[in-house]
């Protein structure tokens, strides 16, 4: 059946509501929009394109998923946008001094292959370095010189290069002042791959007791390949200052 409505007046078409003040749009009896002083979808999907594989739509509450190509590539929510390939996982302030930041297995899930860690770090006890340690596959912390190993470029320091590290290391140790911290950024692959080393491409800046710069970048990896089921952020000694924040993502591929 095909209902045809002229509008062809200089009011053009209207739809006037009861005296709610809300109009009601309906299919088989069920409302599928709302029109009063807001529009409401009623979390149904607002289809874009021509074939009705594009489209927004909100069916889990405080969330917005983008569909294309019939495949949803990405959303909105309280964490903020999350694109196709990289997805927050897990991070916070923190509100407390702590001994260390620990990541589990239960976040690092096989589901990627590659993940991404910012840090920005003060350390309650001034002068200390960063580390970065990883835990094996029964979840047993690795911290031993015949663990890892590592190279890394030193802006204005010595470059260095270790095959027996017992953590990745910023070298220089960090102030504590309230205007000295280190901010850091870890690219991680085959972490979760019990074929493969896991291999870490890291960067930092950060200011020295003295408050003048360093900057450490460089690789690191595991001396054996098996499945790693932690990582653990921490300074050499003393804890991590309230305040301090990290963000994990895991990397589609």
């Amino acid at each position: 059946m095909t209902i045809k409505i002229d509008a062809d007046t200089s009011s053009g078409l209207q739809l006037e509501s009861d005296t709610s003040g809300i109009i009601d749009i309906q299919s088989a009896g069920v409302t599928k929009m709302t029109v009063g002083t807001t529009i409401d979808i009623q979390g149904n999907e607002l289809v874009l394109d021509a074939d009705a594989d594009t489209s927004i739509h909100a069916d889990t509450d405080d969330q917005i998923d983008f569909k294309i190509g019939g495949t949803d590539v990405g959303k909105i929510d309280s964490n903020g946008i999350e694109g196709a390939s990289l997805v927050k996982l897990a991070g916070e302030t923190l509100s407390a001094d702590a001994s260390s930041i620990e990541i589990s297995a239960s976040t690092l899930t096989t589901s990627y292959k590659n993940y991404e860690i910012y840090a920005d770090l003060q350390p309650k006890t001034d002068g200390q370095q960063v580390f970065l340690r990883l835990r094996d596959n029964t979840g047993t912390i690795l911290n031993t010189v015949s663990d890892f190993q590592m190279q890394a470029y030193r802006g204005g320091g010595t470059d260095f290069s270790d095959t027996t590290m017992s953590a990745l290391t910023s070298i220089t140790g960090v102030g504590n002042a309230s205007d000295e911290h280190a901010v850091c950024r870890f690219t991680i692959g085959a972490l979760r791959d019990s074929a493969k080393d896991t291999q870490i491409i890291f960067q930092m800046s950060g200011n020295t007791t003295a408050g003048s710069i360093f900057t450490t970048y460089g690789s690191f990896q595991t001396n054996v390949a098996e499945d790693n089921q932690g990582i653990q952020l921490t300074f050499a000694s003393g804890d991590i200052a309230s305040g301090s924040s990290y963000v994990l993502y895991g990397v589609k591929s």
